[in-house]
């Protein structure tokens, strides 16, 4: 409460420190993770684990809310006295739709890429835009589809769309 977390500064920082610098290399998505975010704001921390709760958000069957719960506390943890995931949206973590297949493991890391892009994106956009996307699944499917997928980050474009229109 009180910070402000999906706003220019974090995202900007996070477009720098991950989105423009992929982590390609050896270890596990965490500990790469770790690497990346060594030095980070408070906010830019916190934003990175509630982007990972967003990407969790429709998985159900390729991981169980605990694991969910766990990974995002992790982060979470690299904030001196952070928050944790609050009870009410711990609940959430054991819902979900579907699985996202074997990339849903593999490249976590673009897909989580591509919603910080949305994200940083969403933001600059001017609230016309951002209105008339929301209001019509078509034109807020044609803004994210102007966002790249590279690496593998169709999973989180997917999500996206679905988690914003599922009726769609």
């Amino acid at each position: 409460p009180g910070s402000a977390i999906w706003a220019p500064g974090p995202l900007d920082e996070l477009n720098e420190r991950y989105v423009q610098n992929p982590d390609l290399g050896e270890g596990s998505f965490e500990t790469k993770l770790q690497g990346q975010l060594d030095g980070a704001s408070p906010e830019a921390i916190q934003l990175m684990a509630e982007a990972l709760f967003v990407y969790f958000l429709p998985a159900r069957w390729n991981i169980s809310g605990a694991t969910k719960r766990t990974k995002i506390n992790e982060i979470l943890s690299w904030i001196p006295d952070g928050p944790s995931l609050p009870l009410d949206l711990a609940r959430i973590t054991d819902e979900g739709v579907g699985s996202g297949g074997p990339g849903f493991h593999l490249y976590k890391w673009a897909s989580l890429s591509f919603l910080l892009a949305f994200a940083r994106r969403w933001k600059l956009a001017d609230a016309t835009t951002r209105e008339a996307a929301l209001a019509d699944p078509w034109k807020f499917r044609e803004f994210v589809a102007k966002i790249p997928t590279d690496g593998g980050g169709i999973y989180g474009r997917e999500s996206l769309l679905h988690i914003m229109f599922p009726d769609t």
